[in-house]
């Protein structure tokens, strides 16, 4: 007993909704809706007491995403039969549309493809298409990656002697840390004489 007045009390709730949104599809604001069926005799009796323009709101919106739903799986019902009837035509005409090779068996000669049944093939592919979205969007590339493996490697740059090398050298240089190579060329010697003359020389007196 209590279940049936509990389905009555949710088609009560249904038609309440259903008459809001009637009145809302007509321009009638909210508030203005409230107050109409708070009017009529029909609905007097029948709208809880604190029915006012939020609840009004409420029951509007509550039946848009009933009829939506609604809505969805009926689009999606007529989808999957029009696929289905997609295959169908697809699946009679296949067979005709590449032939068949001969049977040596049988004796039955070989059946070359039909251009015509291809073309109708193609072009039950793309209404297929037209029912399953993204089947022909193209699959995605990261083209930094693409780049970065196409792309020779440049060759290491040659290291460049810097002002600021040249001078640390420089300060090296003269700290005696690091001796200059010499820039005078050796005297020429007898061959097997390597003796080395280091008697020091007067200023006054020329060399003999």
């Amino acid at each position: 007993m209590r279940r049936g007045k509990t389905r009555s009390q949710d088609l009560q709730v249904l038609e309440r909704r259903q008459e809001a949104f009637r009145l809302r599809k007509m321009g009638l604001s909210y508030a203005r809706i409230a107050q109409t069926m708070q009017r009529d005799p029909k609905w007097r009796d029948r709208l809880p007491k604190w029915y006012r323009e939020s609840e009004c709101y409420k029951d509007v919106m509550r039946e848009v995403r009933r009829l939506r739903s609604e809505l969805d799986e009926s689009v999606e019902f007529v989808r999957q039969r029009e696929l289905e009837t997609l295959d169908q035509m697809e699946l009679s005409i296949w067979q005709r549309a590449f032939g068949t090779p001969a049977n040596p068996t049988t004796g039955q000669p070989a059946i070359p493809p039909d251009l015509e049944a291809q073309r109708q093939i193609w072009r039950i592919m793309d209404r297929r298409a037209r029912y399953v979205p993204g089947l022909e969007v193209p699959a995605r590339v990261n083209t930094a990656v693409v780049v970065a493996a196409v792309t020779p490697k440049a060759a290491p740059a040659e290291p460049q002697l810097t002002e600021q090398c040249f001078a640390e050298f420089v300060q090296v240089v003269m700290a005696g840390q690091l001796q200059p190579p010499s820039l005078t060329q050796p005297s020429d010697t007898t061959e097997g004489d390597t003796t080395v003359d280091d008697t020091p020389v007067d200023a006054g007196e020329a060399p003999a």
